[in-house]
């Protein structure tokens, strides 16, 4: 059991670990993680999510049961925090938003893909690309409906909204899966040397995702507040039961059921700090929220491995 668990999150959180003690040091400044993670989602998981989806036959890619699951999952748990930050803490819709986004939205990419491929080898790639084409199409659109400017008129807003939403779809990240889709859909054999060619730069995009989140993590001094360990605790806590009922409720059940709920139970991405940044708004919480998540997701993680062993 022990072994299991050793050999599944020592990988992952040791390249973390890697990449927190290289930024530290200042082998890896800051500056330079930005163009590295720049690399990874422009060009490098790209790659690696173009290549697996345009070889999957489309059936799937079109799995119900995935869809359904996190469609339904994420959706609950972003409005359950949105409305108990708005209602009850008393916020604004934009930190709402943005707590919402953090409490919702799981690391599929970074730290669902190593953990799940690990466990249940390449397939796990299916259920990882369902969930992050879900999270993006749903929770990123709709936190930023809430965080445009209310000041502007309703004609502007709306079409500030609506670039962005596009910008969305045009992020390499969403548009590269999309793409393989496509390709996946229309049955068009492509030459193997472009496969070959996606592999290359896409295969390190795991591990090199990994150290680039260490290196950030790095960068932020924790502070732990009521609400960082209120949307911890709806992160690794509640999203993962919330993804249990829904599979038990669906008669979802295997290997399946598992990577569902572990995905769930993954710490917040980092497209929500991100966001906090970038707008300036409740930074120090969402970043906060985000590496502590991530540093308490050892042991909710561990804990699932050891039950679904």
């Amino acid at each position: 059991m022990l072994t299991t668990i050793f050999n599944t999150l020592m990988p992952v959180f040791s390249v973390i670990l890697l990449g927190w003690a290289a930024g530290r040091r200042g082998i890896i400044p800051l500056a330079h993680c930005r163009s590295l993670t720049s690399f990874i989602m422009t060009f490098s998981l790209p790659a690696l999510l173009f290549k697996f989806t345009a070889q999957v036959e489309p059936q799937v890619l079109m799995n119900r049961e995935i869809l359904v699951s996190f469609t339904v999952g994420l959706m609950v748990i972003y409005i359950i925090t949105f409305l108990f930050y708005r209602f009850i803490l008393k916020h604004n819709k934009k930190i709402g938003g943005l707590a919402s986004l953090t409490s919702s939205f799981p690391n599929f990419a970074f730290i669902g893909l190593p953990i799940l491929m690990g466990l249940y080898g390449e397939e796990s790639l299916i259920p990882v690309i369902i969930s992050t084409l879900v999270g993006s199409l749903l929770l990123v659109p709709l936190t930023l409906i809430f965080l445009e400017d209310e000041d502007k008129g309703e004609g502007s807003k709306l079409m500030a909204t609506g670039k962005k939403v596009v910008e969305t779809f045009l992020n390499p990240v969403l548009l590269a899966p999309l793409v393989g889709i496509a390709v996946s859909f229309s049955g068009v054999r492509m030459p193997q040397g472009i496969y070959s060619s996606m592999a290359l730069i896409g295969d390190p995009a795991p591990g090199l995702s990994l150290f680039a989140m260490g290196v950030t993590m790095s960068g932020y001094r924790i502070v732990i507040s009521r609400e960082v360990v209120l949307m911890v605790f709806i992160k690794s806590i509640l999203s993962p039961l919330v993804m249990f009922f829904i599979t038990m409720a669906m008669g979802i059940q295997g290997i399946l059921a598992r990577e569902i709920v572990i995905l769930g139970a993954l710490p917040t991405a980092t497209i929500a700090p991100m966001f906090s940044m970038k707008y300036g708004l409740y930074n120090m919480e969402s970043s906060n929220a985000t590496v502590v998540g991530t540093i308490f997701s050892v042991a909710t993680l561990g804990g699932l491995i050891t039950l679904y062993s």
